[in-house]
C-alpha cells in the first residue's frame, strides 16, 4: 500500500512528459515567398513594392508620395504606439508609417 502514492504520482507525471520531437527537413526561407507577409501580391499590392519611405497622403499623391486612396482594400494603416489585432489576413495590406506620415513596411497581415 505503501507504494501505490509514490507510483500513482510516477504515473501521472509520466503521462504529462512531453513526447520527443521527430526531426523534420524544413524547406530554405525565401525572401518573399508566395503567401508569406513580404509577398505583396497575395494582398494586391504588388504594384506598391517601392513605396517604403514614401509618404502616405490624402488626396492627389505626387512624387515620393501614396494616396490612401489607392492603397487595395482591406488595409489598415498602423502609426506609432497604435495597439493592432494580430489576427493574421493575407488579403489585408498593412501600412506602416511613423509620425509624419512616411510609410516604415508594407505587409500582408
Amino acid at each position: 500500500m505503501r507504494f501505490l502514492v509514490p507510483l500513482a504520482l510516477t504515473l501521472a507525471l509520466a503521462a504529462c512528459a512531453e513526447a520527443p520531437r521527430q526531426e523534420t527537413a524544413t524547406p530554405e526561407p525565401a525572401a518573399a515567398a508566395e503567401g508569406t507577409p513580404d509577398d505583396l501580391s497575395s494582398c494586391g499590392a504588388s504594384a506598391l513594392a517601392g513605396s517604403v519611405g514614401d509618404f502616405l497622403v490624402a488626396g492627389t499623391a505626387g512624387p515620393g508620395e501614396v494616396n490612401v486612396d489607392d492603397l487595395p482594400q482591406p488595409n489598415r494603416i498602423i502609426g506609432p504606439g497604435m495597439a493592432m489585432t494580430m489576427d493574421y489576413r493575407r488579403d489585408r495590406l498593412t501600412v506602416e508609417v511613423d509620425g509624419r506620415g512616411r510609410i516604415l513596411s508594407l505587409r500582408c497581415v
